[in-house]
């Protein structure tokens, strides 16, 4: 599972299909991928309906149409919970699974970058167009 967001539609998850099929309007549950498959209660399955679903072709997104995908499909779906994240495993209200699926260990990140203003002694001393207009313009002349 991936999960992203939109402005118009909210947060979204793209994964597989593992069984069974889904469909638009469909009520869905989330399991966390580290809750204890004796431990979950049917409170923790919150219920939110699917808003909208979506393939990817290339590089773009297209709604599904019929808006239904069954196992084995890998699907954008829109209006699942917000707290979803990389792992879980989203299953019907209706008829749910009684745990997470499997899946392997999150990596941790192999690169980071922190990003921030010029600190050194010679901050501002270097160059002779240095405001972000005049920048600007000479990026565009160049």
């Amino acid at each position: 599972t991936t999960v992203g967001y939109d402005n118009f539609l909210g947060r979204l998850c793209t994964g597989r299909i593992y069984s069974g099929t889904v469909a638009k309007n469909d009520t869905v549950a989330l399991i966390p991928r580290d809750m204890d498959p004796q431990n979950i209660p049917d409170a923790a399955l919150s219920a939110n309906t699917i808003s909208a679903m979506f393939v990817n072709r290339g590089v773009s997104r297209t709604p599904l149409d019929p808006p239904i995908a069954k196992a084995g499909d890998i699907v954008t779906l829109a209006g699942v919970p917000d707290n979803i994240a990389v792992g879980d495993t989203l299953t019907l209200k209706s008829n749910p699974v009684n745990k997470a699926l499997q899946t392997p260990p999150i990596n941790p990140p192999t690169l980071s970058i922190e990003i921030g203003g010029n600190t050194s002694p010679l901050a501002g001393k270097e160059g002779t167009i240095v405001a972000s207009s005049r920048v600007r313009d000479r990026l565009i002349s160049e």
